[in-house]
């Protein structure tokens, strides 16, 4: 895909794994105490590393973070370069995990997270930078049809 200047576009979550994994420290690396519990909050963040690995690899790779929800995402893509984009789903500007949970009509994978994320999502719109192509996505607009949010689109 490098070599003939495609574009990667990537769902940056890692799957929801609830079970608790931990690594018990060894003589070779004492500090170790890894626990697993991935969910909708953090599954993110915990592809963040994934993210950057592939831009290592292939740096002159076009790759597009779609819908980023954390403060996180948008501060990696901005330190892997120009070859690296994140796409901003309308919903991602308005809600925050308060306003889904438990109101099943603001529920719309990725989630919502919290102030500080969507504040971060806020300045990259404020920049000027962003360019809302993918908008017309099916997937994306149906996100739109909460009745919270759908009068401010």
């Amino acid at each position: 895909m490098q070599d003939v200047d495609m574009v990667l576009n990537l769902h940056g979550e890692v799957p929801s794994d609830a079970s608790a994994v931990r690594l018990e420290a060894s003589a070779v690396c004492p500090t170790i105490n890894l626990v697993q519990n991935i969910h909708v909050i953090n599954a993110e963040p915990t592809f963040l590393p994934h993210l950057r690995k592939l831009h290592a690899h292939f740096p002159r790779l076009r790759l597009v973070l779609e819908h980023a929800t954390t403060r996180a995402a948008v501060e990696t893509v901005r330190s892997l370069g120009a070859t690296v984009a994140c796409t901003i789903t309308a919903h991602h500007l308005a809600l925050t995990v308060d306003d889904w949970a438990g109101q099943s009509w603001n529920y719309c994978k990725p989630v919502a997270k919290f102030p500080d994320d969507r504040e971060a999502l806020r300045e990259v719109i404020r920049e000027g930078k962003f360019e809302p192509s993918h908008l017309r996505d099916a997937e994306a607009f149906s996100c739109f049809r909460s009745p919270t949010l759908f009068p401010r689109v």
